[in-house]
């Protein structure tokens, strides 16, 4: 929302783009980058746990340090949240999908409060769950 009230929505369309592309050229073929919301680009990265995830995020970083908003020199801040998909067999699937968009979007937010460059993974709460029952 900061950039779009910075630079306008135009410029922050084509600066997605820009980063979907470069994203897209970066990733696996069996990983999906979809974009999520105006100026969110969601990764599903297949057989990726969560510290490999973190890697990833790093590599990204990396790739996307060339764009930049109009008139600035600087990267553009890439806050990251993170949630590992977990099968259940005792869960339907709607819920485990659910259950991850909740995840990954709590995730997000908690990366948010660290600052324009955080990053944040949220684990399953059925594994805390099964952590303490054991």
């Amino acid at each position: 929302a900061a950039l779009v009230r910075e630079y306008g929505e135009t410029a922050v369309e084509g600066l997605m783009q820009q980063a979907g592309q470069m994203i897209n050229g970066h990733i696996r073929q069996n990983d999906v980058a979809v974009r999520y919301e105006f100026s969110t680009i969601a990764l599903l990265l297949a057989d990726t746990g969560e510290k490999n995830a973190f890697f990833v995020v790093e590599k990204l970083r990396k790739v996307l340090a060339s764009v930049h908003a109009p008139g600035k020199s600087a990267a553009l801040p890439m806050t990251v949240g993170i949630a590992e998909a977990v099968m259940q067999r005792r869960f339907e699937p709607e819920d485990i999908v659910c259950e991850l968009i909740n995840r990954a979007e709590a995730a997000l937010e908690a990366a948010k409060a660290e600052g324009p460059m955080g990053v944040k993974a949220v684990a399953p709460a059925f594994l805390d769950m099964a952590a303490v029952g054991a």
